[in-house]
Formats: C-alpha cells, structure tokens, sequence
C-alpha cells in the first residue's frame, strides 16, 4: 500500500518593506514633499473658493465671505438704517404735504400767471421726485427683490414715482402726480388699516353694490317707460326719462338725495300716483341698500 505524503505548503513570495516610512500627517508635510509653499497653497484655496470650492461647496464653518457679499450686507444695512430711522420718514411726510399744497396753490390763476413762481414750483417739485426716487431705491437695497415686491405699500409708491418721471415728458399725465398724496395712506399706519379694511370686505361690496344695480336697472326700466315722453310734452323741465342711459343717472341723483322731490313734484302734477314709485326706490335704494353697505364698512373698521 503506497504511504501518502502531506502536500508542501505554497510558497509566497515576500516582498520586502523598508523597515520605516514617512507618511504625510500635516498639510506642512504635505509642502514639504510636493515643494510648494504656504502662498501658493493660500492661492489655490482662494481660486478653489471663489469657483464654489473643489466640490462646488464653500467648506463648512469657513467664516470667509467674498468681498463683494460684505459690501453688499454692509450697504443694505445702512439702507435700512436710513429708512426706518423715525427722522428720515418724518421727512418723508413733509415733503409729501408739502407737494401735495404745492400743487394746490399752483392751480391759482394768480400763481399760474407768473413764470418765475412756477418754475420755482418746477424745481422744486423735481428735487422732491428726486428724494423720493432715492428713498424708493433704499427701500428696493434693504428689502431685496422678493420682498420689495411682495409688500403692497412698497409697490404702489414705487408706481407713483414712475408715474411722476413720465409725467415730465407726457403732458397729459402732469394732473397725475397729486398722486404723490397718496404715499400718506403709506406711511400713517392708521390709514393703512382703513385701507386693509376696505379691502377685506370687497366681496361684500361687491355682493351690495350688484343689489343696488338690479335695483336700479328695474326702476330705470320701469320709469322710461311710464314717463319717457313727460318732457316733449312738456311735463318735466328735464329730460329725465326720455332714455335709458338719462334715466339711470336721474337715479344716481335720486339716491344721493339731490333734489329729488322737484322731479317728483313735476311728474306727480300729471300722474297722481307716481309719487309711490318715487319713494318706494328712495328708500328700498337710499335707505336700505346704502345704510348696509355703511353698516358693512362700519364693521369692518371695527366703528
């Protein structure tokens, strides 16, 4: 019987290892094997940096910030140190009174008639654009973009300055720049709320003022055709009636309660009756109608 023998281990090959090696720990080391410098390596990180980093991501915790970001963040907070300082804005709301009686002593004849005062007004209405340009401008550096106009009272005062630098070469548009009055609602919080106020009830507005029309086109309807031909015939000092379009204003008088009863008076000489359909809309319109659209607003103001 043939004895087996055990099978020779495989033999590796050993490779030798030096019996010490220097392995990088510090970026000092690492200068010291590729031969650069600190300098350079400062400029690299920079370049690296200002590219968005190796990885196109600033390192975490890194407190650097380009130059440009710091100028930025340093104008934006004077922006805003200057427009909310309580000086500035009482500033601001002088000058708007002051435009706004400003263009009410120009529209005197005597004003008018002399040059050299309006072109006082001229110059000085235009150093006043001027400021409130600058002051639109702050605004837009402090809150930025998304902000800016986001904020509704922001917004329109920027239109009433661009409204007021077209206006200087359209002649049509110069009756608009009383609008600068307005910028009151926008810096009188008091006024900004009456404001919201009303607007939060549109719906409702808008739910009454389509009443007070159905009502008015059913009567508008109903008095053209009873009394349309009252004044070619001689009835009425005023065509009232004679059409739609006439009567419907004749209404608008009616509900604002403007001498009312004359019209009644001459329509009631040659109908009798007539006088029921006067006061029926009066008070279903000037009554009824206009009193809760009041007690709506006055609601809504919290009055």
């Amino acid at each position: 019987m043939p004895i087996l023998s055990a099978p020779e281990p495989e033999r590796r090959e050993e490779t030798s290892v030096p019996p010490y090696t220097t392995y990088p720990h510090t970026q000092a080391d690492l200068r010291q094997q590729s031969g650069t410098s600190a300098i350079d390596d400062f400029r690299d990180n920079s370049v690296q940096f200002a590219n968005g980093s190796k990885d196109g991501i600033a390192p975490s915790g890194s407190d650097f910030q380009p130059a440009d970001s710091e100028t930025f963040s340093w104008l934006r907070r004077k922006a805003g140190e200057i427009v909310d300082d309580e000086r500035v804005q009482l500033a601001i709301l002088i000058l708007i009174a002051t435009n706004s009686i400003m263009y009410g002593f120009a529209t005197a004849p005597s004003i008018r008639a002399n040059e050299e005062v309006m072109k006082t007004f001229e110059y000085i209405d235009m150093v006043i654009l001027v400021i409130f340009t600058i002051e639109s401008i702050l605004q837009f550096i402090f809150n930025g973009i998304r902000r800016f106009f986001k904020d509704g009272w922001l917004v329109f005062d920027l239109i009433i300055v661009i409204v007021s630098w077209i206006s200087l070469e359209v002649e049509e548009l110069k009756a608009f720049r009383v609008f600068r009055a307005f910028r009151f609602v926008t810096r009188i919080s008091m006024l900004r709320n009456i404001v919201v106020a009303i607007f939060s009830i549109i719906p409702a507005i808008t739910a009454i003022c389509t009443l007070l029309l159905l009502i008015s086109y059913i009567f508008g309807v109903m008095f053209t055709q009873l009394f349309k031909d009252y004044h070619e015939l001689g009835y009425t000092s005023a065509n009232y009636f004679g059409r739609l379009d006439f009567t419907f204003f004749t209404l608008f008088q009616m509900l604002c309660l403007d001498d009312w009863a004359e019209i009644a008076y001459e329509v009631e000489q040659h109908a009798f009756w007539a006088w029921i359909i006067f006061i029926t809309y009066i008070v279903i319109s000037a009554f009824v109608v206009v009193n809760l659209l009041i007690a709506v607003i006055c609601d809504a103001l919290q009055i």
